[in-house]
């Protein structure tokens, strides 16, 4: 038998971490590397297949990652050390948003969303100034947030969690905190603790989709069947056109027979 295949090969500059991959969910170690996929046979390396790439948080369950040509990355790069620096800068001025490319941006989000993008290209200089700088000026909602993301990427849930946990008491009207503190539960495998977690964010999001898929997921993994119908009908309600969707369709009628109830939502 013939052994062949694509790989990555001549990994160099490997940073490793933690976090929640996009494509499995899963929270898991993962890493970064530069390297070039090449076809194989009996694994040797014969037929280049593009460009070198950098390739970003490589999950160890599903071994999926983001890959950036090298040839973008420098831009790549200035990117995300920008929008951090304008977030930060944002910040320090009293403000929680920012203009970029005529769009306003909220600065604590990107700080989180970008740190795991700055830690793969081995910035963690400016994770660590940027830490000490929130911290520094007392902006102690922003720094919780900001080192219980860095904790969870260092794989250090539990110390993650309780971050979340101290930023959602000193700021009990934002649902940030505990949308953060839900998705690690549930990555971690703890629905029965997000679920009090997503129903508190559930009151006091803007949009409530932007949490009821995961309470949705959360009540089927816990068997309440009613619940889990309701949310589907609310979804229904919010979203007419997911009425459509064959699985959505086929979900709601299994639960309703689960919940001794009629489907009457479609």
């Amino acid at each position: 038998m013939i052994i062949y295949g694509s790989q990555m090969y001549g990994k160099k500059d490997e940073v490793g971490g933690w976090g929640i991959c996009p494509h499995c969910g899963n929270y898991a170690m993962n890493k970064s590397y530069t390297g070039k996929k090449w076809g194989h046979i009996y694994f040797i390396p014969l037929i280049p297949m593009g460009k070198k790439v950098r390739v970003l948080q490589e999950c160890s369950t599903c071994k999926m990652g983001s890959h950036i040509p090298l040839d973008k990355l420098e831009a790549m790069e200035q990117l995300w050390q920008t929008l951090t620096q304008e977030a930060l800068k944002s910040l320090l001025a009293g403000q929680t948003s920012f203009r970029f490319e005529g769009e306003t941006v909220e600065a604590v989000p990107t700080l989180l969303n970008v740190m795991p993008n700055l830690l793969a290209v081995q910035q963690k200089k400016l994770v660590e100034l940027t830490l000490l700088a929130l911290q520094k000026q007392g902006l102690t909602y922003a720094a919780l947030l900001y080192e219980g993301q860095w904790e969870e990427l260092k794989g250090k849930a539990d110390a993650a969690l309780a971050n979340y946990q101290e930023a959602a008491s000193q700021q009990p009207e934002s649902s940030d905190p505990l949308l953060w503190q839900g998705q690690l539960l549930l990555a971690t495998g703890q629905p029965a603790k997000a679920r009090p977690v997503y129903e508190q964010a559930r009151e006091k999001v803007k949009d409530p989709m932007e949490v009821l898929p995961h309470l949705l997921d959360i009540y089927e993994n816990l068997q309440e069947h009613g619940a889990h119908a309701d949310t589907l009908e609310e979804i229904f309600q919010r979203v007419p056109e997911l009425k459509q969707e064959k699985s959505l369709k086929k979900r709601y009628k299994k639960v309703c027979k689960k919940a001794g109830r009629d489907a009457i939502a479609i």
